[in-house]
């Protein structure tokens, strides 16, 4: 019996990055303006994305004591051991931002995303 085809929402392994990075953005998931990036960051290696045309939330997955440099603002973020481990503390990016994030014990961050027009400023969110 032939496999049936994936609905469109599935994305199989291995299809969505690689490098460390797992990026859906718009365009490719078929969506008018959401997207996801889940990068891994290594112990004391800086890590740089471009948000481009859109805003974003830094989410800390299962990194812990994150610095988050939006442009000309520093944010040390908590973060956490796991999605399950607690609340954590999160940063809003503007649109187009230049992100660099830096964590002393390495782990996974989400950015969500949103295409955008109108900038705010970067902002801090604690748990």
């Amino acid at each position: 019996m032939p496999a049936a085809a994936d609905p469109e929402w599935i994305r199989r392994a291995g299809t969505l990055g690689s490098g460390g990075e797992l990026r859906l953005d718009p365009a490719h998931a078929g969506w008018d303006y959401s997207g996801l990036r889940v990068v891994v960051l290594q112990p004391r290696q800086p890590r740089t994305i471009h948000l481009d045309d859109c805003e974003g939330v830094v989410i800390p997955l299962s990194a812990q004591d994150i610095d988050v440099r939006v442009g000309d603002h520093t944010f040390v973020v908590q973060g956490r051991a796991g999605v399950f481990a607690r609340v954590t503390d999160w940063v809003y990016a503007p649109v187009g931002s230049q992100v660099t994030m830096t964590s002393t014990t390495g782990g996974e961050v989400a950015i969500a995303t949103a295409v955008a027009h109108r900038e705010f400023p970067a902002a801090y969110v604690s748990a």
